[in-house]
Formats: structure tokens, C-alpha cells, sequence
């Protein structure tokens, strides 16, 4: 399924983001294979680089695991940052360590993001199912040329997502450099009052990004 629009954000915007902005769903309920996931991720590759002629552009991969993985990990992740190694991280990374930990990845206060460069990492922390669905989700992108940067960095904050998540991000975009985000979900319909959780995945590209993309290239199309 799809849809489009535009979309309002609450809090107080960023630099480089808009209060209404428009963006673009495409959603796969029901898809439970890490197939499905290389399918879209392939998907918008084409679509970005064959059809709108982007190169100037990279897509960027992590795997968050199961959600037991992802339990396990906030353990081993929050006893990192209470060592007195990370003693110098902002307030707002404090905040987020208690409140919603994964977040902490987000910062764009450079003395933490060097800081988080020796903070564990969660594709080291899988279960023996993830790691083969890692490894899965890595050569199937592979096999389909599809170019990729492992970013360990790369997380979700929801509780809701596990297993992949991407980007596709351009140094043309500034500091806000993603135009296109997705991951798998497979635990949003519980969160939204369903017995059991439903596998599906999805991606959201943002429009105004894509078309100032677009806008520098115009002369070439």
C-alpha cells in the first residue's frame, strides 16, 4: 500500500526540516522474508538512480535483531555509557539514556558522536537467527548490485521496528541529508492493539529533499 501527502511535525523543527513538509509511504504488510526487504530497498535504488538519474547519493544499512536482541543490547548499550569513559556526553544524550536509549545514535553533538564510536554495537549483539538474516539481507544486496555502507550508527528510536533499517542520504542536502528512510516494523500492529504483532516493513521519502536533489541535476535530465 501507499500513500501521499503532506505531513505535520509537532515538535519544534530542526534546521533543514519544515513544520508541514510532504512525503511519499510505501508499505509491505504481511512480508515476513528478509527477501521482501532487499526487494524494496532494490526497489528504490532503481527508482532513485534509474529513473530520477541521481548518483550523487549513498544508502546506508544496519540490523537492529529481534526485539529480544534489541532488549539485551540496551542492557549491554546503557551499561557502556554510564562508564566514566562517555562522563562527557550532552544533557539531551542523558535524557535519552534513560528515556529511550537508541536515540543516543542521533545526537549531532560531535563530542558524543566521537564518543559513540566505541559504544557497542548492535550487529554484534545478535542472536545465531539474526546474524543469518544479517548476513542474508547483506549478500542478497550484493548478488542485485545494489551499493551499501554498513552504519552502525543507524538506528530507530520507536520500539516498534527491528531487524533492517535504511537510508538514503546526499552530501547535496546539508546537515538533514536523508531523503528517504525505511525499516521493518513487525511490531507496530501489537503496539496498536492487535493480539500479535504483524511482519511488515516500509519506507517514507520525503519530497521537498528529493526535489532540491532533483533541482541541481534539472539541466542534465
Amino acid at each position: 500500500v501507499f500513500s501521499w501527502g503532506p505531513m505535520f511535525r509537532y515538535e519544534r523543527p530542526q534546521k533543514g526540516r519544515y513544520r508541514e513538509f510532504h512525503q511519499i509511504n510505501i508499505e509491505n504488510i504481511g512480508a515476513a522474508s528478509i527477501s521482501n526487504d532487499v526487494e524494496l530497498i532494490k526497489m528504490l535504488d532503481r527508482f532513485f538512480h534509474e529513473q530520477l538519474k541521481l548518483e550523487n547519493y549513498a544508502l546506508m544499512i544496519n540490523f537492529l535483531g529481534s526485539f529480544e536482541d534489541r532488549k539485551a543490547y540496551k542492557k549491554v548499550l546503557k551499561k557502556f555509557l554510564e562508564s566514566d569513559a562517555v562522563a562527557g556526553i550532552c544533557d539531551t544524550c542523558k535524557v535519552r539514556k534513560d528515556a529511550n536509549i537508541l536515540r543516543i545514535f542521533d545526537c549531532k553533538n560531535e563530542t558524543c558522536q566521537a564518543l559513540y564510536e566505541d559504544a557497542p554495537k548492535m550487529i554484534d549483539h545478535l542472536s545465531k537467527e539474526s546474524k543469518k538474516e544479517w548476513q542474508e539481507l547483506q549478500q542478497q544486496l550484493e548478488l542485485l548490485s545494489v551499493s551499501f555502507v554498513v552504519n552502525p550508527k543507524l538506528v530507530r528510536g520507536l520500539d516498534y521496528y527491528n531487524k533492517t533499517v535504511f537510508e538514503f542520504s546526499s552530501n547535496d542536502l546539508g546537515a538533514q541529508n536523508a531523503f528517504c528512510a525505511g525499516g521493518r516494523y513487525d511490531g507496530l500492529v501489537k503496539e496498536l492493539g492487535a493480539k500479535q504483532g504483524q511482519p511488515a516493513l516500509g519506507a517514507a521519502i520525503g519530497i521537498e529533499r528529493l526535489l532540491l536533489l532533483l533541482e541541481s541535476i534539472q539541466d542534465q535530465l
